[in-house]
């Protein structure tokens, strides 16, 4: 396909398929070599050290879906626009998510495939998707948390409606810029994160993600700082200012961190309400709760769910009467190897 697109000082203002699916392999290349820098700066909700694998899971499942819907469409004869990749990437992430991260992972690529027109990607469409994807993750979580990856996506989709440009590679440069911004702020505002002296996890895997969307529209990669774990001196006075101020947040995080698994599942022939209901009645019985769809409609939706719990029992059996429950996967976040 050519790509449909005008340039300013000779840079895309616009993606197409291509262009589109060409940033959603180099994520999971970054992911990829990011992934135990990521995975080092897992504290919250529990300190589980998977961020960066399922963040890079739930991405490849998402390319693979991609691929998969682009070599079905030139098999018919047909080109795929931009908007049928986006699409299948949303759905490729909620069928294959991994943890928490990638759940939310999973509505932000989602909120892509509602915002892309059918032949691109452009700047008011690059806005549109970081609103929706804002809304997405608000309504899928059962009690967001300032200091996470909600806080580097809510502000990455500021920057972008800050900025006034017209074309695609300035608007991702004000949102990953800002969302660069929100991360580095994200020690301060977690206790959990302050005692460790890190950067949000999820945050950091999203902002890859948006530096990735420059780097595809510029050739050059935004220089970030190192998020490096701090040891010796930094670890203590981190540790000291978490117990001047151990807040609701910090009780929070302890209580989440006494929870033992992790319990996901996909649910099909259901709907909204039947999802919501089931948000509902999870948030009785655990915490980290997501339950999002794919955008799907009548049995070929899906919705990805996850709970941290200690009653397993119970959080799959409330789905039972509200669809059809599938890949049921359960891990100990105490003991992942055991």
């Amino acid at each position: 396909m050519t790509q449909e697109s005008t340039r300013v000082e000779d840079r895309p203002s616009t993606l197409d398929a291509h262009g589109v699916l060409t940033w959603a392999r180099r994520c999971v290349e970054l992911l990829a070599e990011h992934r135990e820098e990521i995975n080092s700066l897992n504290v919250f909700p529990v300190p589980d050290s998977d961020t960066g694998t399922n963040l890079l899971y739930t991405m490849r499942a998402a390319v693979d879906r991609a691929e998969g819907e682009d070599a079905w469409i030139t098999e018919g004869g047909g080109t795929a626009g931009a908007r049928e990749i986006a699409v299948a990437l949303g759905r490729g992430a909620v069928h294959g998510a991994r943890g928490n991260s990638g759940v939310i992972l999973s509505q932000v690529l989602r909120a892509v495939g509602e915002a892309a027109t059918f032949t691109v990607v452009d700047a008011p469409t690059y806005r549109r998707a970081l609103r929706t994807a804002v809304t997405l993750v608000d309504n899928a979580l059962s009690d967001p948390v300032e200091g996470t990856i909600v806080t580097v996506l809510r502000e990455a989709a500021a920057g972008a409606g800050r900025s006034t440009a017209t074309s695609l590679v300035e608007v991702a440069r004000a949102a990953a810029d800002s969302a660069a911004d929100a991360l580095e702020q994200t020690t301060g505002q977690l206790a959990a994160l302050r005692r460790a002296g890190v950067v949000d996890a999820g945050g950091r895997g999203l902002l890859i993600l948006l530096d990735t969307m420059v780097e595809v529209l510029t050739d050059e990669r935004p220089e970030r700082p190192e998020y490096a774990v701090p040891t010796g001196p930094a670890v203590a006075a981190c540790q000291a200012a978490s117990e001047v101020d151990s807040g609701s947040s910090g009780d929070r995080t302890d209580a989440l961190a006494e929870t033992r698994y992790e319990v996901m599942y996909s649910l099909t022939h259901s709907d909204d309400a039947r999802a919501d209901e089931l948000r509902s009645t999870l948030r009785t019985i655990g915490d980290s709760v997501v339950v999002v769809g794919d955008g799907g409609s009548g049995d070929n939706a899906r919705w990805a769910v996850h709970v941290h719990t200690d009653e397993i029992g119970r959080a799959i059996e409330s789905a039972l009467s509200l669809g059809r429950i599938t890949e049921i996967r359960v891990t100990d976040m105490l003991d992942p190897l055991g």
